[in-house]
């Protein structure tokens, strides 16, 4: 499931059916500890964010109520097609304010902004470590 809010019912939804459903979150922490990430900033979804889909032990900076109210309009306009750069800009605005401050990497919680800020440095893509963990669990060696 490439959607990160969806995942906030991995366990309902795996119940309901037989075929297994990589839980990102696990991936999530595992590639966080393997690069060594001891704080970064969180940016996704409002429900995402606030239920604490990723809530590792203090390891994930929020955005402030105003940051995530913007965050949302920047998705939400970037899927309208509504001034796609300026939604963009808005994002890195907020994501250079916590690097600037001390957050080590941005972790991209969202799929729209793996899009918007597909490349930049110090971002973590969700939808990357997804396709690193289906890779490693369906078609690395030891499972051929």
């Amino acid at each position: 499931m490439a959607c990160n809010t969806i995942h906030l019912f991995h366990g309902k939804l795996q119940k309901e059916v037989r075929a297994p459903i990589l839980d990102l979150r696990v991936a999530v922490n595992k590639s966080l500890e393997r690069r060594g990430v001891r704080n970064a900033l969180i940016i996704g979804t409002p429900n995402t964010v606030k239920r604490k889909l990723y809530g590792f032990g203090g390891r994930l900076i929020e955005p402030d109520a105003e940051e995530t109210e913007r965050l949302a309009q920047a998705i939400l306009n970037f899927n309208r097609g509504v001034d796609k750069e300026a939604q963009v800009e808005i994002t890195r605005t907020i994501c250079r304010r916590h690097l600037d401050n001390g957050a080590e990497a941005v972790l991209l919680a969202c799929t729209e902004f793996a899009v918007m800020l597909d490349g930049e440095p110090q971002t973590i893509s969700t939808i990357d470590v997804l396709v690193d963990a289906v890779m490693e669990k369906f078609v690395s060696p030891t499972n051929a």
